[in-house]
């Protein structure tokens, strides 16, 4: 089945009777009440896009990692990079976090909710992650799992129905480039299709928490209600066309788990921020320090992020250098060390001056015959990543950016060896994080996490230029 493109208009009705705040201060409040802990299980960084102040645990994290990120904190990030694995592997790394996280909170007295964190275009390992997330809250017969892909920030919303995507104009996922991804593609337009397809026989019904539920004035009391006669094994798709969509569903939810049900979370960046009870932060404010230069390291091959680093390198000074993915893939450990130093020498020459952009070609490498395609990724990314590890032992850097969501975990969890870091802000309304690393090889570096995906042509030029010279509005 198709759908044809909708504006926003179109889909942001019925009109809103609800007021987020009043929604989000009292899901704050249900959290002082309960001490609860949020706990999102990212599969790659850049679920810290709607929130500030909070802790992120990743790499090779230990039990008093989390521990350090459940004090002091309701919410927290524990990163997996699952989205960079096989499905068995992500099933394995998810249920190690969820277990751990459980574990620390039992210790502090704290009961844990748990998100797990995706992409909101639909990309990752859904049934393996609910299942292991589901396996560590326990209590299967009072479980309930919410499903609420929407990232209103970066134009990414849920109605009809559908998951659609775009900027004023809007086209379902599944008409995009996102669907055609070699390691989790598809071609559902209906989301409960969608659902349906990947949780299989892990899902008896999927229902609807539509708009216009979510927006009438008793729309918390509607999702309570709603969870409270439903089954454990179904599965509730939240619509939001906007974040106090979120925010209404959040409430709903916190009313639900004080009557005692267990909700798990499947989610975009936005439900992140509801379930905190945050409100959008300002983008953050700050330079990155006084050296002017940086780095730019790009994985993603989307075609926005080409766009980007086009525009950047049209806008200013800036130096690029690449690594030969075929180079990578092709096996031949001689040819991947010289391509790797070669690579490394290039940015530590070019970098003291300017920024650089190290990206990995343009071309994407089949996979060999036979091979999974996250394979070969995988071998591609651990390429740069160890580029980037041998640049930033020797070479001072100003501001570190890492675009595409594989490539911002791996760049400070295993070439920098940090296990900790805080989320500052971002540097657009909801969108492109700014971290300050706490340990390993580089700690207080700025670290930009920018997705593969969002923003618009000039986003990453803006955010270059503000994080060397400062931004002039602030």
């Amino acid at each position: 089945m198709t759908r044809p493109a909708v504006t926003i208009a179109e889909l942001d009705r019925p009109p809103t009777a609800r007021r987020e705040a009043d929604d989000l201060a009292a899901v704050r409040a249900a959290a002082v009440r309960r001490r609860t802990w949020t706990v999102v299980i990212d599969d790659d960084p850049t679920g810290t896009q709607c929130v500030r102040d909070v802790p992120v645990v990743m790499g090779e994290w230990t039990a008093d990692d989390l521990a350090w990120a459940a004090r002091g904190h309701d919410l927290a990030f524990v990163l997996t990079n699952s989205r960079a694995l096989t499905a068995s592997e992500a099933s394995r790394v998810t249920s190690h976090a969820a277990a751990a996280a459980g574990r620390v909170g039992e210790r502090l007295g704290r009961p844990v909710r748990y998100v797990s964190r995706s992409d909101s275009t639909l990309r990752g390992h859904v049934r393996e992650e609910v299942a292991a997330v589901r396996a560590a809250a326990g209590a299967p017969q009072r479980q309930r799992v919410v499903f609420a892909p929407a990232f209103v920030e970066a134009g990414r919303f849920t109605a009809r129905g559908v998951q659609w995507v775009g900027d004023g104009v809007l086209v379902p996922a599944a008409a995009t480039e996102y669907a055609a991804d070699p390691a989790f593609g598809y071609d559902d337009v209906e989301l409960a299709a969608w659902v349906r397809r990947r949780l299989r026989d892990d899902v008896a019904q999927v229902r609807v928490l539509d708009l216009a539920r979510l927006r009438s004035g008793s729309g918390p009391e509607r999702v309570r209600d709603e969870l409270r006669h439903g089954h454990h094994d179904d599965v509730w798709i939240a619509e939001a066309v906007t974040g106090g969509d979120l925010a209404a569903v959040a409430a709903g939810c916190a009313l639900a788990e004080e009557d005692g049900l267990q909700v798990v979370y499947r989610t975009g960046p936005t439900a992140v921020r509801a379930l905190a009870g945050q409100p959008l932060p300002k983008p953050w404010p700050g330079r990155a320090g006084a050296a002017a230069s940086g780095l730019v390291v790009v994985g993603s091959h989307t075609g926005l992020t080409n766009a980007q680093v086009d525009e950047l390198r049209r806008s200013r000074p800036v130096s690029l250098v690449e690594l030969d993915a075929g180079v990578v893939v092709a096996g031949d450990e001689a040819a991947l060390e010289a391509e790797i130093g070669r690579a490394a020498a290039a940015v530590r020459a070019a970098v003291p001056s300017v920024t650089t952009v190290l990206q990995t070609s343009r071309q994407v490498v089949a996979a060999p015959a036979g091979e999974n395609p996250i394979g070969a990724s995988r071998r591609v990314a651990a390429a740069l990543t160890e580029t980037v590890r041998r640049i930033a032992e020797s070479t001072r850097l100003g501001f570190l950016v890492a675009k595409g969501g594989i490539t911002s975990h791996d760049v400070p969890a295993r070439a920098l060896g940090a296990t900790r870091a805080v989320v500052l802000g971002q540097l657009f309304p909801g969108m492109v994080p700014v971290w300050r690393l706490l340990d390993g090889s580089r700690p207080e570096l700025p670290y930009v996490v920018f997705p593969g995906n969002v923003g618009d042509r000039a986003s990453l030029a803006v955010a270059v230029t503000r994080l060397a010279e400062g931004d002039p509005s602030a």
